[in-house]
């Protein structure tokens, strides 16, 4: 043993006190970190708490807000809805009329076609008929011209003549 207490070399008489403050120094760091950490913890819990308080006054003031967005959201969508079957109310009628139109057209048309043949019947009966009656016409200027012709022959005409 003797021989290990010769081999350390004997300590200077500042080291002690030397290593002595610097422990000091170096706890009063951690003490002052740890004051620093519950110093700042305590801010952040005073902090925390009032954004808890704010929060909550917000959440007491959104509530509300909130009843009020989806009533309106309520009232939108019955309001779209009604919109809606009144556009597909007016969409079927005006597809009934349209069709009603379109059935009127249709039948305006099939009469148009039916006078226009019974106005090109009655122009055939009317020109034959005309016809007809020039013949007749012709026939009886020229068959009283014959009549009268045969009968001045026959002697008729002048006995005629005479009652008057």
């Amino acid at each position: 043993m003797w021989l290990l207490q010769q081999a350390v070399p004997p300590v200077a008489g500042w080291v002690g006190p030397t290593i002595a403050v610097s422990l000091v120094i170096t706890a009063l760091s951690f003490l002052a970190g740890a004051l620093a950490v519950l110093v700042t913890g305590r801010r952040m819990n005073h902090v925390m708490h009032r954004m808890a308080q704010a929060l909550e006054t917000l959440q007491t003031e959104l509530v509300p807000t909130m009843k009020s967005v989806r009533e309106i959201a309520d009232d939108g969508r019955q309001l779209v809805e009604s919109v809606r079957t009144e556009v597909t109310a007016i969409t079927d009628s005006s597809q009934k009329m349209r069709e009603g139109l379109e059935s009127g057209v249709s039948q305006v048309r099939e009469r148009l076609e039916y006078l226009e043949e019974l106005y090109d019947v009655v122009e055939e009966e009317l020109t034959e008929t005309a016809l007809d009656v020039t013949a007749a016409l012709h026939t009886v200027r020229h068959g009283v011209g014959m009549a009268g012709r045969i009968g001045a022959m026959l002697g008729l005409a002048r006995r005629r003549r005479r009652r008057r």
